[in-house]
């Protein structure tokens, strides 16, 4: 099991933050993770009448290709999780009308 020895906020944005933690594991080396904390996020599995599961394309900068995924998005101010849920899987497939 990993030790944590630090952990520092290199970047603080509005939608998400960046931390960095440094780790020291079991044989003595240390581990420098910087990790993306998007904040309060839902994600949903949608399932059809016919237990169709429902996913989306989402093209993903990162990896530089279109991942397919579960449908999911930040929770605005004020919005409860199940709202944002329906929200994103309103905007990519419009066939969801609950």
């Amino acid at each position: 099991m990993s030790k944590l020895l630090s952990e520092e906020i290199k970047y603080n944005g509005p939608r998400f933050n960046v931390v960095q933690k440094i780790y020291k594991r079991d044989d003595g080396k240390e581990i420098l993770r910087d990790i993306v904390n998007p904040g309060e996020a839902s994600i949903i599995l949608p399932i059809t009448e016919n237990n169709e599961v429902i996913f989306i394309t989402q093209m993903r900068e990162a990896i530089g290709k279109i991942s397919l995924e579960l449908p999911a998005g930040i929770i605005d101010e004020g919005e409860k999780p199940i709202e944002a849920a329906r929200k994103r899987i309103r905007r990519r497939n419009r066939s969801y009308s609950r």
